[in-house]
């Protein structure tokens, strides 16, 4: 009986013992519980519990906080997804039933949503699978991040490079980004002048075998100076070379950037070959210039001295002959018929010796009657001196040219001719002067030996071209070896009236 009663007490004390931490047990699980919904409640960001029936079973303060929407609001899930998706809920829904057949947390796409107030922000949702309640049904936790501002951030960004890369690539400018060394980007001006396929061509590349080989060190040295000590490089000129072998003149511009994390430049580059053909075009026209006042200083000393030359040999001489005459004729009465018929014989030599010097200055038929009269006469004068036949036929028969025009014309004429003399031996030249379309034209053709157009350097050909050219008119030769010589002159010239013409032929040829 004492056997009985002992084992029972045991086993009292035992039970007991085991209700009492079973009791800890309990209040140590529920204390554990609340920590957690505490934790849940009162968690920096949204976060929300809910059942696979749609049952919300925790609402953190955040999440309300954040919507606007209460927990009366937000009964169930699907409460949630029709206020915050709209027209999307079921999509939503879709997606939502999806994570209860994962066993593992999973990142979850951004998604729009719209909160209380009918704004919208952008949530990123972190989800994972909480088990099961006591009534067999799974739960399932989800966490929010508001990333509104990011997306912005990102979008803003996005369109800002977009335009940045838009106006890049419309620029007319070359335009390229060198780290290490090497093509990071080129916009597609670049691109053409540096004669490449497309950027894939120069992209990954190093930047200085696309340069002039001479240039390379100097170009090397300035990639140094701009990626290591971040200097500013002014502007140089530099010489690309491309793959088919042609070199292109270029001004290259260049400032330190950090691109993608690394240190490199921003590089802008220019065809420059217009500006220096042009330059080069200057300096050879200014050489020209310089050559050409040059000889007209010494033609006209020259003309100085012919012309004093004429004055003393010629016309001095037969003054002073007439002078004698009429002195011999005041001292002796008797030979008075004598000196004085001699010396009116000197005179009129004198006179046409002033008239030709004249004449050669310039012809006063070119001021009185106009160009054709005087190209008329001064073909004569020539074919006399040189025996070289010369026709001139004008079209229409009858017309006007402008002072500076027939000017430019018949001095142009003069330095052809002078040039046929001298150089072309030829037996023929033939001048057309027509009106086209508005313009003057005057065509002076030889049978000579020719010349190469590209390789006469003359002051003549020079001085006629500028003459021309100066008179607002275009001055064209064409010459072939043993096929003769066609200076071509064109003028603009609206309207033509009489001016004269070569009376002598009325066919408009005249031939001498």
């Amino acid at each position: 009986m004492a056997f009985v009663v002992v084992t029972a007490l045991i086993l009292y004390w035992k039970l007991t013992d085991a209700l009492v931490g079973l009791e800890t047990t309990r209040r140590d699980l529920a204390e554990v519980q609340e920590r957690f919904r505490r934790a849940i409640v009162d968690a920096p960001i949204p976060v929300i519990i809910f059942a696979e029936d749609g049952e919300i079973v925790l609402l953190n303060q955040n999440w309300i906080h954040s919507t606007g929407y209460s927990a009366d609001d937000l009964k169930t899930i699907f409460d949630w997804t029709e206020r915050a998706y709209g027209e999307a809920h079921a999509n939503a829904e879709e997606a939502i039933r999806g994570l209860f057949s994962l066993d593992q947390r999973v990142d979850e796409s951004d998604f729009q949503i719209r909160i209380r107030d009918g704004s919208t922000r952008v949530w990123s949702f972190s989800s994972a699978p909480l088990g099961r309640l006591n009534d067999g049904r799974r739960l399932m936790i989800s966490m929010a991040r508001d990333v509104t501002e990011r997306r912005q951030a990102e979008d803003a960004l996005r369109t800002s490079e977009e335009r940045f890369r838009t106006l890049v690539e419309s620029a007319p400018e070359g335009i390229f980004i060198q780290v290490d060394s090497r093509f990071r980007y080129v916009n597609t001006t670049a691109v053409t002048l540096f004669g490449a396929r497309d950027a894939d061509e120069l992209l990954g590349q190093e930047v200085v075998d696309w340069f002039d080989p001479a240039e390379r060190e100097s170009i090397t040295r300035r990639i140094a100076l701009i990626n290591q000590h971040r200097q500013i490089a002014g502007r140089l000129e530099r010489t690309i070379r491309r793959p088919d072998g042609r070199h292109v003149h270029s001004e290259v511009n260049a400032i330190p950037i950090e691109y993608r994390g690394e240190s490199g430049a921003l590089v802008f580059i220019r065809d420059i070959s217009d500006r220096k053909r042009a330059e080069l075009q200057l300096t050879e026209s200014s050489n020209s210039l310089r050559e050409l006042t040059r000889r007209l200083l010494n033609l006209q000393e020259a003309e100085r001295r012919s012309l004093a030359r004429e004055l003393h040999d010629q016309i001095g001489q037969g003054l002073t002959a007439i002078k004698m005459n009429l002195e011999t004729a005041l001292m002796r009465p008797e030979v008075l018929s004598v000196r004085l018929n001699d010396a009116k014989s000197l005179l009129d030599q004198t006179l046409d010796q002033v008239r030709n010097l004249s004449l050669d200055l310039r012809p006063a038929l070119l001021d009185d009657l106009g160009l054709v009269p005087a190209l008329n006469w001064y073909l004569d004068r020539f074919t006399e001196r040189t025996g070289i036949e010369t026709s001139l036929h004008v079209d229409p028969r009858e017309l006007s040219v402008a002072p500076l025009v027939a000017t430019t014309c018949f001095r142009t004429a003069q330095e052809a001719l002078t040039n046929v003399a001298r150089h072309a031996k030829a037996s023929r030249v033939a001048l057309h002067l027509t009106h086209r379309a508005g313009r003057l034209n005057l065509e002076i053709r030889d049978d000579g030996v020719g010349f190469d157009p590209l390789q006469a350097t003359g002051l003549g050909l020079i001085g006629m071209r500028e003459r021309v050219e100066d008179a607002g008119g275009s001055l064209r030769i064409q010459s072939n070896a043993q096929a003769g010589t066609e200076i071509q002159l064109s003028f603009a010239q609206p309207n033509t009236t009489a001016e004269g013409r070569d009376r002598r032929d009325e066919d408009h040829d005249s031939c001498r």
